[in-house]
C-alpha cells in the first residue's frame, strides 16, 4: 500500500520519519503533487493499493484512470458537503459515471461516538476475515499443497517435537507445564525467539510473571548463545546472564588492563558508567561482539518480539490486548506466560478453564497460534511417570488444549535411573553424563496430549545461565526399572 500524502496531513512525515502509524506495508510519498506522486508509486513500486487526499484535478483523473488500468485499486477522499456537491467536479462526475468511482457515504459515523467507530472498525475487520467456503472446491490443490500448515508450521528449535507436533501450527494452541522456578518463561523466550528471528515471524509474549527488564535480559541472552540465531548476526560467543548483568568483559590482552578476581575488566575506582562504556570498545572484542548483536536486534523491525506485562490478568485483559495485537501489528503467533485463572477468581477452576477457552477460541477464531505455560506440583519424585495428575491447576482443562508437554527435572541422585537415544526403539542407548554446573539441569518432557498424534517420552538438557536448550532425544527407565516405566 503506498499513501500520497502532499502536504503531510496523513502520516505527518518529520525528517522523514511518520509520526502517525499507517500500519504495516505501507510506504509513504510526500511533498510532492498527488498526480506525480501516484505515477511514481504505480510506476516504481507496483502497489496493490493507492491512497491519496483531497482528489479533484484534470491530472489526478487521469492518473487514476492509469492506475485502473495497472489493476491498482485505490481509496481517495474528496471534498463535499454531499455526494451530489462532489458530482458538481466535472472530473470527479467522469470518474463517477465511468465507474471508475464508488462513491462511498460515511455519514452514519458522524453520529457515533470514538469507541462506537472503533467497535466498528474492528467488526468489519472480523468480517472480513471471515469467508465463506465451499470444501470439495479445489480439494486436489489443498491436498498436494506441500505449505498446508495442517501438515507442518513453523518448526520448533528441537527436531524431535516438530515431528511430533507438526510444528507451531496455526489455529491451535500449545501447552507446556513446569514446576515453579523451573525455566517456564526461559522456555517461552526461547520459543519466541526461534519464531521471531530463525522464521522471520512477528511474535507476542503476554507475561503475568517476569518483567519486561527480565525478559529483554533473558532475551540478549538467548539471542547471543544460540547456534542457529547465530548465523543470522554472525557473532559467535558465549556469556552468561549474570555477566551480561554485571557488565563482566574479557579483555584482548589481560596483562595491559586492570583485571577483577574473576578475570574480567575492571572499572576504574573514579571511572563513570559513561567513561568506561567508552573505553571497553578498544579492549574487548567480546564487548563489540555483543554491541553488534544488539545492533542486529534493532534492525529485525519486521520480526520483532513484542511484550505485555499484565498486572491485572482478567480474561477480558488477555483478549482485548491479544486482538489488538492482531488487528494493530498482525500478530499470528502468541504465548502467554503463565495460563492462571481470572485475577478475580483465583484457584477457581472453573475459571481457569475460561481462560483455557477463551485461548482456544482466539486461536481459532483468529488462525493465529498461541503457546501458554502452566504451573506443574512439585510432588512427583519420578518425572517419567508424569501424567495430567501432576498439573497444580484443573485437570479438566486438557481437554482445552490441543497438546500438552510435561516437564520434570531429573534429581542428580536419579540420572543413573534413566537412558536415552537417538531413536524410539532404543537400539544404541546412552547414559546421562553427570555436570557438576548446578545451572545445568536435564528435564524429562512427557507429552501427555497431542492431537497430532505420537506421544514419546523425550530428554532435554538445560542451562540456565545461557538459556540453551538441548533436545537429546527419546528417554526411558532402564530395565532394573522396568516394572515403572509406563506408557
Amino acid at each position: 500500500m503506498v499513501v500520497i500524502d502532499e502536504r503531510g496531513e496523513i502520516s505527518s512525515i518529520y525528517r522523514g520519519i511518520m509520526q502517525n502509524d499507517l500500519g504495516i506495508r505501507t510506504d509513504v510519498i510526500n511533498d510532492i503533487p498527488k498526480s506525480i506522486g501516484m505515477k511514481i508509486a504505480i510506476r516504481s513500486m507496483a502497489p496493490q493499493v493507492l491512497i491519496a487526499d483531497e482528489i479533484g484535478s484534470v491530472q489526478d483523473s487521469e492518473v487514476i484512470k492509469y492506475a485502473v488500468c495497472c489493476g491498482v485499486k485505490g481509496i481517495f477522499t474528496a471534498h463535499g458537503n454531499s455526494i451530489e456537491d462532489v458530482m458538481k467536479n466535472p472530473e470527479l462526475k467522469e470518474l463517477i459515471q465511468e465507474k471508475i468511482f464508488e462513491i462511498k457515504s460515511y455519514v452514519k459515523y458522524r453520529e457515533m461516538s470514538a469507541d462506537e467507530v472503533e467497535a466498528a472498525i474492528k467488526q468489519i475487520n472480523v468480517t472480513n476475515r471471515l469467508s465463506q467456503s465451499v470444501l470439495n472446491n479445489d480439494i486436489a490443490a489443498f491436498w498436494l499443497d506441500d505449505k498446508n500448515e495442517l501438515r507442518e508450521g513453523v518448526p520448533l528449535p528441537f527436531p524431535i517435537m516438530t515431528k511430533v507436533f507438526k510444528g507451531f501450527r496455526k489455529g491451535e494452541i500449545m501447552t507446556y507445564a513446569m514446576p515453579s522456578n523451573a525455566g517456564k518463561s526461559r522456555f517461552t523466550v526461547n520459543l519466541a525467539c526461534n519464531i521471531a528471528f530463525r522464521h522471520k515471524k512477528k511474535v507476542l509474549v503476554v507475561s503475568n510473571e517476569m518483567t519486561e527488564d527480565k525478559m529483554r535480559l533473558c532475551l540478549l541472552t538467548t539471542i547471543i548463545n544460540n547456534p542457529e540465531i547465530q548465523k543470522f548476526h554472525k557473532q559467535k560467543l558465549i556469556k552468561n546472564e549474570s555477566e551480561l548483568l554485571e557488565f563482566k568483559f574479557r579483555a584482548d590482552n589481560p596483562k595491559e588492563v586492570l583485571l577483577d578476581e574473576q578475570g574480567f575488566i575492571k572499572k576504574l575506582d573514579n571511572e563513570t558508567q559513561e567513561q568506561f562504556v567508552k573505553r571497553l570498545p578498544s579492549i574487548s572484542t567480546e564487548f563489540n561482539q555483543i554491541m553488534e548483536v544488539t545492533k542486529w536486534l534493532n534492525e529485525q523491525v519486521n520480526n520483532s518480539v513484542y511484550f505485555v506485562h499484565l498486572t491485572e490478568y482478567t480474561n477480558n485483559d488477555l483478549h482485548e490486548v491479544i486482538s489488538n495485537y492482531m488487528y494493530k501489528d498482525g500478530i499470528e503467533y502468541v504465548f502467554y506466560d503463565t495460563l492462571k485463572s481470572d485475577v478475580n477468581n483465583i484457584g477457581d477452576a472453573n475459571e481457569l478453564k475460561k481462560t483455557a477457552t477463551l485461548l482456544s477460541e482466539l486461536a481459532q477464531k483468529f488462525n493465529i497460534f498461541i503457546g501458554a505455560s502452566i504451573q506443574l506440583s512439585e510432588n512427583t519424585t519420578l518425572p517419567i511417570n508424569l501424567t495430567i495428575n501432576d498439573l497444580s491447576v484443573s485437570k479438566t482443562i486438557k481437554e482445552v488444549f490441543d497438546s500438552l508437554t510435561l516437564f520434570k527435572q531429573i534429581q542428580r541422585n536419579h540420572l543413573g535411573d534413566y537412558e536415552y537415544s537417538d531413536t524410539d526403539r532404543f537400539t544404541t542407548c546412552r547414559d546421562l553424563e553427570v555436570f557438576e554446573d548446578p545451572d545445568v539441569r536435564y528435564y524429562i518432557a512427557v507429552i501427555d496430549k497431542n492431537r497430532a498424534g505420537a506421544k514419546p517420552k523425550l530428554l532435554f538438557r538445560l542451562n540456565l545461565a545461557y538459556n540453551e536448550w538441548h533436545e537429546l532425544g527419546y528417554v526411558k527407565l532402564k530395565e532394573k526399572y522396568n516394572d515403572l516405566n509406563t506408557n
